[in-house]
């Protein structure tokens, strides 16, 4: 299993000449508490599909690209179903993210690698409802292929249990990676883990 915990970092510029929105500011306030990740709030953003959920007229961070992790490992196509039943609407992404983009420590973050995979990269996206989108690269390092269950757990503000945003099931060839998301179930979010086992 691996765990890779977010946190606070303080943080009072202006991004991009606007202010932070209240999730951010929220993820990066400095914490005594040395089991927090800390944030930064970057102007780039590894996670290509994240600009499906841009609100209009935001601007876009740089999309980054890192071929240090391989390929992107395929996602299943979708098949149809048939006969009697109804068409299935295919639900679209909602769009709630301003392009503010917050990294965890990068040093810090490589505590959270096991000997299977690696999470060459880990995002915060915080959107207008104050919570969080977590975006995470999930990266295959074995000479076989690998099937994960990935999860996100989120802590609360004033709550004392950790609050789960389902969990995704991966395959992933030899040497590639594929990205996953999470949305945090409620506003309030002062930390985050990444599940993978």
């Amino acid at each position: 299993m691996v765990l890779f915990a977010g946190g606070f970092i303080f943080y009072i510029k202006f991004f991009a000449g606007k202010k932070l929105p209240k999730a951010a500011k929220t993820l990066v306030e400095v914490t005594d508490n040395p089991k927090i990740l800390p944030h930064v709030v970057e102007s780039n953003t590894y996670f290509e599909k994240s600009m499906d959920y841009l609100i209009e007229g935001a601007v876009p961070p740089s999309i980054l690209s890192d071929d240090s992790v391989g390929a992107s490992s395929p996602m299943p196509a979708s098949v149809p179903k048939t006969g009697s039943e109804p068409e299935l609407e295919i639900a679209l992404p909602e769009n709630d993210w301003d392009g503010t983009v917050l990294v965890p420590d990068m040093k810090l973050m490589s505590k959270a690698y096991s000997s299977s995979v690696s999470l060459p990269r880990v995002e915060a996206h915080p959107l207008q409802n104050n919570r969080i989108r977590v975006w995470a690269r999930i990266q295959n390092e074995t000479r076989g292929p690998l099937r994960l269950q990935v999860a996100c757990t989120f802590r609360i503000e004033g709550s004392l249990d950790h609050q789960q945003s389902g969990s995704q099931l991966l395959t992933l060839a030899k040497g590639t990676y594929q990205d996953v998301m999470f949305n945090s179930p409620s506003e309030g979010v002062l930390s985050y883990t990444v599940l993978v086992k």
